[in-house]
């Protein structure tokens, strides 16, 4: 996908396939990337190009470290549309968030990026197959019911990572009530249904939804044999990471116990909702940031950089996004980032460690 002016690097950084490959020619491009992508939106936001001026940053002639980029509050885009393309040019909006108050919004330029990083993360991680068919269970609704809210636009980007023989949304509508429902025996048994074939079966959703499940497995002793290829796929936007912690030990063991899926198949999805690049963990179960990524920890009141290992607030940038200038954002995370995970990919792996919401009392410190 070679892009011409004035994304040549940026271009050449999304066709840099292998997603952890972290080496200098890999780091310099990232770093023009960014450097192409500031301009842009310092060219079409005259808000952000304020916010830059009020920052500091004066000069868009000067290149410029990623670090040295002011990065925003990511809560500022839940109440204030920056755009960098005009409105018409829009294609999607993701709406989530418990509070349906994140989204990510894509022109047609972004949109096409993130396939091609989705694609490039998941085949790097030998995630993709597209000819052996797959048989999905997804804990969601039918994204053709509702495409562009909460976590579907991703459902559906994931399911289009392999083949697929059959595709299962477990929540159905109420043509009575409107309401939403989960039936969590028709989903045990949907499973039940897809453990009588060949292919291998992904799971994807929430560990919460996915626990009702395996529950009403352990109260009828069911006991399953997936393909061996089959995946447990873990959702975490960050706002459930509390709970997801309190899930996921037992969600891991019963996966395996009645659904046959080994714990190295077990993983887990960390999407920044106003970013959407996926941080997927590695067989021992650590999220690890892609080249298209950069990721800082910052002590939580004058935000100077920590060092690996110290907890603080998630700053992440990327410059994949041409619609509104989110490229580097202070996230509501308190994480904590380390080197040499022991699976052997190269790069940082980061930890998220709770949520922060605004209206609670507490904070990071």
């Amino acid at each position: 996908m070679s892009e011409g002016k004035p994304f040549i690097k940026s271009g050449q950084l999304f066709d840099w396939v292998n997603a952890y490959d972290y080496c200098p020619q890999s780091e310099c491009l990232f770093t023009e990337a960014m450097n192409e992508s500031l301009h842009w939106h310092i060219m079409n936001s005259s808000i952000y190009k304020s916010f830059l001026s009020d920052s500091g940053l004066v000069s868009i002639k000067n290149k410029y470290l990623t670090e040295d980029i002011p990065p925003i509050l990511a809560d500022i885009f839940k109440e204030n549309r920056i755009l960098s393309v005009p409105e018409k040019q829009i294609k999607y909006e993701i709406i989530s968030g418990n509070k349906k108050d994140k989204r990510l919004i894509l022109d047609a330029k972004s949109h096409k990026r993130l396939l091609k990083i989705y694609e490039n993360i998941f085949k790097s991680l030998e995630l993709t197959d597209y000819k052996k068919k797959v048989n999905y269970i997804c804990l969601t609704t039918d994204p053709k019911i509702d495409s562009n809210q909460n976590n579907n636009f991703y459902f559906n980007l994931f399911t289009s990572l392999t083949a697929h023989r059959s595709v299962y949304y477990a929540f159905k509508i109420n043509n009575r009530t409107n309401d939403l429902n989960f039936n969590i025996e028709d989903c045990a048994k949907k499973i039940i249904d897809f453990s009588c074939h060949s292919e291998p079966v992904r799971i994807i959703g929430s560990a919460f939804f996915l626990s009702h499940v395996l529950n009403w497995l352990e109260e009828h002793q069911i006991f399953l044999k997936l393909d061996k290829e089959s995946y447990c796929f873990i959702l975490d936007n960050g706002e459930d990471t509390n709970l997801l912690k309190s899930f996921e030990t037992k969600v891991k063991e019963y996966s395996e116990k009645y659904l046959g899926i080994q714990k190295e198949n077990f993983r887990k999805i960390f999407i920044l909702p106003e970013h959407g690049i996926p941080l997927v963990s590695c067989k021992k179960g650590e999220l690890h940031i892609p080249i298209y990524y950069k990721a800082f920890v910052l002590e939580p009141e004058q935000l100077y950089p920590l060092l690996d290992g110290e907890s603080g607030i998630l700053n992440l940038a990327t410059p994949y996004l041409t619609s509104y200038p989110a490229i580097s954002l202070i996230t509501n995370f308190k994480a904590v980032l380390n080197e040499n995970c022991s699976c052997g990919l190269a790069g940082k792996t980061v930890r998220i460690l709770d949520y922060y919401d605004s209206h609670r009392n507490d904070s990071f410190l």
